[in-house]
């Protein structure tokens, strides 16, 4: 039987770096395999995000990842660097079916109408 749904759960604090490779390379595997994306979000320090210590640009998402995402759930995320990376509005998801926030002091009324507007 093959895969068909990876559920990727990351800590997105400290994990910079994954998301970039999740956003490209892996991302690629994956549309090549054709298993969607479910991912979960969460961060722990969002005092630290609000403050804007530590924030770095993110690389944008790619093409392969918008095909991909599937589920997109964020809890407790601050970054607003992040989600609006994810939801930049030239990004357009097609496999997307569900997002849920939980507590995200990154998600303002702007981003919720560039979601409306790239889902």
């Amino acid at each position: 039987m093959a895969l068909k749904v990876l559920s990727l759960n990351i800590l997105s604090d400290d994990s910079k770096r994954l998301l970039e490779s999740l956003f490209g390379w892996v991302a690629e595997n994956l549309l090549d395999r054709r298993v969607a994306l479910h991912l979960s979000l969460l961060q722990r320090d969002a005092e630290l995000k609000r403050q804007g210590e530590g924030e770095a640009n993110y690389y944008p998402v790619g093409k392969c990842m918008e095909k991909i995402l599937s589920k997109l759930e964020a809890s407790f995320v601050a970054d607003w660097q992040l989600m609006s990376t994810i939801f930049s509005p030239s990004s357009h998801y097609s496999m997307m079916t569900e997002i849920k926030f939980i507590q995200c002091p990154a998600v303002t009324n702007e981003l919720l109408y560039t979601i409306s507007l790239v889902s």
